[in-house]
């Protein structure tokens, strides 16, 4: 029989020793929960299962980044002290010792986060686990319980009545993983909850302002769910949580990075950047540089002062500001809309009108249920029927929510190609000269203004040992045009890149340009072929 909750059920029902056996969303995007006792339509399912919370997102096909492990902390017999005490001691928590003590009746409770940690059912949390406690492992402890007794001698002398070890579970960061699913209508997640009992009315009311309203009135990002995506695999998952654990109680500096679980994925650029000396943090997933250090292979200090990064960084911020730089802006979200509703779509979803000539471009914020702030955003108007849009990429999978609230007009497509396209700002007063080394465009102010786009065609640094005429090139010399190419390719017999072509007012040995991918490149005209030239070889 349904059983009511003991302070009113408000209309619900608890149905104890009910396994939930699938959960089937259907084609209006309600769902029905089959167990063996019958079926549950509801529109909305929510998943707050615990140490069984992968297990339940799983039958939805939603795969959880939450890892098990045991904890340990032992209660001591009574402890005179204590008990002729008028007053409650308070909690105390240890970041020095790494352990957190508080009172339990007459006595004190003492827990640790270890540095000899345990991973617990790795490969799925058993379904008939019934809250059973482990063995007691205390040696693992020893030096945290040491520490708890040197700042507390009166504990040295208690007696232990009872050590408890149990499972607790864990996201990559520790913090709750709360929030719908991106990916589907009408599922909630509230798990790797790990105070228990002291966040549930907290969360109970953001899950229900979420769930009714749209929209929780508080920030929770660092709790949502969509803080992390596909890329935070088992692997990740294990090594950060590992590293969650035994740092749990150490001291934190701003702006820290944890090199734990990475690189999680990476970028072309990747090995290039880090020979330059890149120092990287974690962005989505992806290895970000955050600044580049004199000696490749450096790493970060962490402090509440001023660290290692700090003149390095005050030296790039006088090079873009003084002259130009190159800033690599992969980690942002990029979309691409196409079709004859795309202009219609992003005015529906975004606050600003969206440009209205091929080449403009515009800053737009995204406004949330609440009337706040979502996200800002550029948008380029790329064709009549195509638009380029740019936002946070830490934030993607969370601004998918918004996207999908406004339907997509027939014909019309909205799509992340964020996996698919790098990005990199040239900025600084010289950054104009910079670009224009590598493109015959004009990048005038003139003829390419603020807030403007165009499609334009880059060489890159190539060399002549990256690439060779091929023919058509136009050949320089002093800057005026003398000839075109009219064939050419590499000479492996010969080690020179070769090319043939009619020239005019140039003799043997003049150096002359040879424009290669949009690039002068220097070259000598030869008297005579460089191979056999009197074909002695050929007459053999």
């Amino acid at each position: 029989m349904p059983t009511p909750s003991a302070h009113g059920s408000g209309g619900a029902e608890i149905h104890r020793f009910t396994p939930v056996t699938a959960t089937d969303q259907q084609d209006d995007g309600s769902w029905i929960v089959r167990t063996p006792k019958g079926d549950i339509r509801t529109p909305w399912v929510v998943n707050a299962a615990g140490l069984w919370g992968r297990e339940v997102a799983a039958l939805a096909g939603v795969e959880l980044p939450l890892q098990p492990t045991e904890h340990q902390y032992f209660v001591t017999e009574a402890m005179s002290g204590i008990a002729t005490m008028d007053r409650r001691l308070p909690s105390v928590s240890d970041r020095d010792g790494e352990y957190y003590l508080r009172q339990e009746g007459n006595g004190l409770l003492v827990g640790a986060y270890e540095k000899d940690m345990r991973f617990w059912a790795e490969g799925g949390t058993p379904l008939d686990f019934a809250h059973e406690l482990f063995p007691d492992d205390l040696e693992r402890v020893e030096e945290n319980m040491m520490n708890a007794v040197e700042r507390v001698p009166a504990l040295g002398d208690a007696g232990i009545k009872r050590g408890i070890n149990g499972p607790m579970i864990w996201s990559p960061d520790g913090n709750v993983l709360m929030g719908p699913v991106p990916e589907l209508d009408g599922y909630f997640c509230c798990n790797g909850i790990i105070p228990g009992f002291s966040q549930s009315g907290g969360m109970g009311l953001m899950a229900a302002q979420w769930i009714i309203e749209g929209e929780p009135e508080y920030d929770m990002f660092v709790w949502d769910i969509a803080r992390f995506d596909h890329w935070a695999t088992k692997d990740f998952t294990r090594a950060r949580v590992q590293d969650q654990y035994t740092h749990r109680f150490g001291i934190h500096f701003p702006g820290e990075e944890r090199s734990a679980g990475r690189p999680a994925r990476t970028r072309p650029i990747y090995d290039r950047q880090r020979e330059l000396g890149a120092v990287f943090g974690l962005s989505a997933g992806w290895e970000h540089p955050l600044w580049f250090a004199q000696t490749p292979g450096a790493t970060e200090t962490a402090g509440f002062t001023r660290q290692n990064w700090w003149a390095p960084v005050g030296e790039e911020c006088r090079m873009l500001r003084e002259r130009a730089g190159i800033i690599d802006i992969s980690n942002f979200a990029k979309y691409r809309c196409k079709g004859p509703g795309a202009e219609d779509w992003l005015n529906t979803v975004f606050a600003n009108t969206m440009p209205k000539a091929v080449g403009r471009s515009c800053l737009t914020p995204l406004i949330s249920k609440r009337g706040g702030i979502a996200g800002d955003f550029t948008v380029t108007r790329l064709a009549e029927d195509e638009f380029w849009v740019i936002g946070s990429g830490m934030a993607e999978r969370y601004h998918k929510r918004f996207f999908k609230q406004v339907p997509l007009p027939e014909g019309t497509d909205f799509a992340s190609i964020t996996e698919e396209v790098c990005g990199f700002n040239v900025a600084g007063p010289q950054s104009r000269a910079l670009l224009q080394s590598l493109t015959n465009a004009s990048l005038e102010t003139a003829d390419f203004p603020f807030m403007r786009s165009q499609r334009i065609m880059l060489a890159g640094d190539v060399t002549a040992s990256q690439a060779d005429a091929s023919g058509g090139e136009p050949v320089f010399k002093n800057g005026k045009g003398i000839g075109r190419v009219t064939s050419g390719t590499y000479g492996h017999s010969v080690g020179m890149s070769l090319a043939l072509g009619f020239l005019r007012d140039a003799e043997p040995g003049d150096e002359v340009d040879v424009m290669v991918l949009g690039r002068p490149h220097r070259a000598v005209i030869l008297s005579e072929p460089p191979f056999d030239a009197d074909g002695e070889r050929l007459r053999s």
